[in-house]
């Protein structure tokens, strides 16, 4: 049986790949147009993606993405990924877990092959918006705190996003960050990360 001649082709890196799918976007084509159209009445495709729970939590969670993770766009969903020490199981039970409660899909957990490093990863639509997060990479990027998990009504959100987000967190070299002393002088939204100094557990 001959190969597939189109594998590993997409319609950005083939020119008859991408012929044909700019004659059927032209045509209004749409060959998995039932198929999506059963799949959302069985509830088994999201139609919806409604506003995550602002707690403590997701507070943790947006500073594990910030110095842990990368959010990528792609033409119809986006990408998930937070990085991981293999050796630091705590770390991977407990945000693959955050990850599956936040989004209400079970993340992909598997170790790289080049090196001791678990990736935990979804696949969904709105991540962005929801999150709060720009995409990567964010490295050049004035991000502000925000707004909700400054309110000083909720302690427990701002401690738990100042503990977990810093330069390779938990999964990295077991370190956390001593951040709490610092957040009288930056209870302002929008304002950027201050530097935080580091504690070993």
């Amino acid at each position: 049986m001959g190969s597939n001649w189109s594998k590993g082709f997409t319609k950005e890196t083939h020119p008859s790949v991408r012929k044909i799918s700019e004659t059927m976007k032209r045509k209004r084509l749409d060959n998995f147009a039932k198929w999506r159209k059963e799949m959302k009445a069985s509830g088994r495709i999201r139609s919806s993606y409604p506003a995550l729970l602002k707690d403590g939590d997701l507070a943790e969670f947006i500073g594990v993405v910030l110095g842990d993770g990368h959010l990528s766009k792609f033409p119809r969903t986006e990408e998930l990924t937070v990085f991981s020490n293999l050796n630091n199981k705590g770390f991977i039970r407990r945000y693959s877990h955050l990850m599956e409660e936040l989004f209400d899909k079970n993340p992909y957990v598997a170790k790289t092959s080049w090196s001791n490093c678990v990736r935990m990863r979804i696949y969904q639509k709105k991540i962005k918006k929801r999150l709060g997060v720009p995409y990567s990479p964010r490295g050049k990027k004035n991000i502000g705190i925000p707004s909700w998990i400054l309110d000083k009504k909720n302690i427990l959100g701002l401690t738990h996003f100042f503990l977990f987000c810093h330069p390779r967190p938990l999964s990295g070299r077991g370190q956390a960050t001593a951040g709490i002393p610092y957040f009288a002088g930056f209870l302002r939204p929008g304002f950027p990360f201050p530097p935080l100094a580091r504690a070993s557990f």
